[in-house]
């Protein structure tokens, strides 16, 4: 099965996206920066503030673990990042037949539930 985690190279991204690959799954991430993560993860850059950049990036996922967001003041437009992203990356899961769309907005204290109910 393969997975998309935005924000997969952050500090709470990291540790879900070695969970998932122990698991056997294979793992998608979309975030600014390149990262030393497995070599079975598949790294695709981009940046949340350019929503042109979400356009197929679910494409072939049937889970989305929708983790990146700004939240520092310094973060580019946080409403775009937080707001305008998510939505457009909904529309993208949709338009793809994304099965399971989990994002961290939820709550961080649910994680380790969704984790085990969604895999």
């Amino acid at each position: 099965m393969k997975v998309l985690v935005t924000g997969g190279t952050g500090y709470i991204g990291r540790r879900l996206v070695d969970v998932l690959i122990d698991k056997g799954f294979h793992v998608r991430i979309f975030g600014r920066q390149a990262s030393n993560l497995s070599k079975s993860v598949e790294q695709v850059m981009g940046n949340l503030a350019d929503l042109n950049a979400l356009k197929d990036v679910t494409k072939d996922v049937e889970v989305v673990f929708h983790l990146g967001g700004g939240m520092r003041p310094s973060d580019e437009d946080v409403t775009v990042v937080n707001v305008h992203a998510s939505r457009c990356l909904m529309q993208d899961a949709i338009s793809n037949g994304v099965r399971r769309f989990i994002s961290r907005k939820c709550g961080c204290r649910l994680w380790r539930h969704y984790i085990s109910a969604c895999l």
